[in-house]
């Protein structure tokens, strides 16, 4: 068991050794550069840190509450790090092999909360069409908790579950650093 643990962490290292990705919106002041201007010097955004379990290749469509903001990430990367406003954020829907699935129910929506100044995990996600199965349960089995969220497209269902792994995800990122940063604050 321990040399699986061993063995997972150094794939995720290795995936991630290149994982820090911009991300695309629909908007100018874009997510794709972790900086931006108010009125004077460039302030850091903070990193959104993502830990996609499977399928890679999928954008993720995100919106801000509070600034009234969608964002569309593509998830190429077993962690991406992307620079996002702090504030509440919830999970729209995403694009899987060319279908564009919505969250089926409005109420239970999965959101997550970006701090100010501090980098945040925000989940490990797996999604798979019509429904996440037994295939996964050995990741879902390595995590805290999950939920299970549906979505629905013109072709039909798909699934998303969205757990927690923080201590993992949390020492690889550590260790991907290459300046000294503080513990992951957890978005959820």
């Amino acid at each position: 068991m321990l040399e699986m643990n061993k063995l997972t962490l150094l794939t995720l290292l290795f995936l991630t050794s290149c994982a820090f990705r911009s991300s695309q919106t629909s908007s100018p002041d874009s997510a794709q550069s972790a900086m931006f201007e108010e009125n004077g010097p460039k302030i850091l955004k903070p990193l959104a840190i993502f830990h996609i379990i499977e399928p890679l290749g999928l954008d993720l469509v995100v919106y801000n509450v509070v600034l009234d903001k969608v964002v569309r990430i593509t998830m190429d990367k077993t962690i991406s790090q992307i620079a996002l406003e702090p504030g509440t954020w919830l999970v729209r829907g995403f694009t899987l092999n060319k279908g564009h699935y919505q969250v089926m129910n409005e109420a239970q929506r999965f959101s997550f909360t970006m701090k100010k100044k501090k980098n945040t995990y925000v989940g490990s996600y797996i999604f798979q069409c019509p429904k996440v199965n037994k295939t996964h349960l050995p990741q879902l089995k390595k995590m805290n908790f999950f939920n299970r969220y549906p979505f629905r497209s013109e072709t039909g269902l798909c699934e998303m579950v969205v757990g927690s792994d923080y201590k993992n995800v949390n020492k690889v990122f550590l260790k991907l650093s290459k300046t000294k940063h503080p513990s992951l604050s957890l978005g959820f």
